[in-house]
């Protein structure tokens, strides 16, 4: 390999870029297989990967109401690495970005000024992209040329992996093949591998999230929102566990204040204003047994719910992002006007 400094470059680190609107498992799982890559064919010690999360513009403009803000998809991507140990060595980026390459000036600038010896002149940047994104002209050129000639590029090496049964992949790989023999390539800035990684896809996820959207329960509908004329008596709500027990009790405490007031009546009064107020106690215990029932049906409807959720998403995502999906999926959009 090509040296671009006079030190002995033994290091390197290892940049994906994506919109990872969401990450998933084979985000992760390449660079896995990248860095076994580098480490056993190009004998580069990898210390670090990230995974540089595209900018909010570039998401809605390409995703409209489909797009996840960049918090909540940095967010997902570092419950994603700290789900399993063996991602310990990736990172997510610290800032949203345009592109791989401008997450390395981002840290080559960090790294000088901090007067660390992670910069280019010790570590080898490796881009990896997908071979679907590496064709241009109509997929009659491969912009690896381009990237041979490019002085950014050069600096880097990128390598571009196949994506089993993309077509756009296979007549990538031939075209690299072709230009390979005619020594157009510089494999020391690029390369085009075939790794083994399972094909997930973003786009599988998010319609799950979006079957799932209106059916999960939003937070916000708080149950004391209730149009009722008890809701100016609000804050005494707090003190119960939901609004029809807030409302039963207010009744059956009018209900004892008119026995105590009638205490100086009949004895047959007395006996009668007993009987109601036993019934009206009655009526409470069975109006809230019914109410703690309808609560345990809805709970049980959301826990059903929320395991079918986990079982549509479990061969792609973690549960710690699935649970964190689930808590914040009526939230992590970001906001599209047509």
């Amino acid at each position: 390999m090509s040296q671009t400094s006079s030190k002995q470059i033994t290091k390197g680190r290892i940049l994906l870029g994506g919109s990872f609107n969401p990450v998933h498992f084979s985000h992760v799982e390449l660079l896995c297989k990248v860095k076994d890559y580098c480490e056993t064919r190009l004998n580069l010690k990898i210390i670090n990967a990230y995974l540089v999360i595209t900018t909010d513009k570039y998401v809605s403009n390409k995703l409209h109401n489909e797009a996840m803000s960049f918090i909540h998809r940095k967010n997902l991507c570092d419950i994603m690495i700290q789900s399993q140990q063996k991602y310990s060595f990736i990172q997510s980026s610290k800032k949203e970005c345009s592109s791989a390459l401008q997450y390395i000036e981002y840290l080559d600038k960090n790294n000088n000024n901090n007067n660390s010896n992670d910069n280019d002149e010790y570590v080898k940047n490796i881009i990896v992209m997908g071979a679907d994104k590496i064709l241009t002209n109509n997929n009659s050129q491969g912009k690896w040329l381009r990237y041979c000639q490019n002085e950014n590029h050069i600096k880097c090496l990128t390598l571009c992996v196949g994506r089993e049964g993309c077509e756009d992949s296979k007549i990538a790989y031939q075209l690299y093949l072709s230009d390979k023999k005619l020594n157009l390539i510089n494999t020391d800035v690029f390369q085009f591998v075939n790794l083994n990684v399972d094909d997930l896809s973003s786009t599988n996820v998010r319609k799950i999230l979006l079957q799932y959207k209106n059916l999960i329960p939003n937070k916000d509908n708080d149950i004391g929102n209730n149009n009722d004329n008890d809701n100016n008596n609000y804050n005494d709500f707090n003190n119960y566990n939901n609004y029809n027990d807030y409302k039963n009790n207010k009744k059956y405490n009018r209900n004892k204040n008119n026995f105590t007031n009638n205490n100086n009546n009949t004895n047959d009064s007395h006996d009668s204003d007993n009987k109601n107020c036993d019934n009206d106690d009655n009526n409470n215990k069975n109006q809230n047994n019914d109410n703690n029932n309808n609560n345990d049906n809805n709970e049980n409807e959301t826990a059903n719910l929320k395991n079918r959720f986990i079982v549509a998403l479990g061969n792609m995502l973690p549960l710690e992002d699935i649970n964190y999906l689930w808590n914040h999926i009526h939230e992590i959009w970001l906001p599209f006007k047509q």
